[in-house]
């Protein structure tokens, strides 16, 4: 699992890295391209280690999912 993780950390990094990139090679490094850069990279990260874990099958992923969707729902844990 924690080869998994690392791997999964390393595409979500990878990501991370081109998005602030691109936006700041695009919006500068003013106060508004690091709002940009927040905006977006944190929500792309999380979604790019998320589908990465997925596709890496980490078993501990799913007692994740299942914990965030019963506290969202108030649904009885399995």
């Amino acid at each position: 699992s924690a080869t998994k993780i690392a791997a999964a950390s390393a595409i979500m990094g990878a990501a991370c890295y081109a998005s602030s990139t691109l936006i700041h090679g695009a919006a500068g490094a003013g106060k508004l391209a690091q709002l940009a850069n927040v905006a977006v990279s944190i929500p792309l990260g999380a979604a790019v280690f998320y589908g990465a874990a997925r596709s890496l099958r980490i078993p501990e992923l799913e007692a994740v999912r299942t914990a965030c969707y019963t506290a969202l729902r108030n649904a009885p844990r399995p």
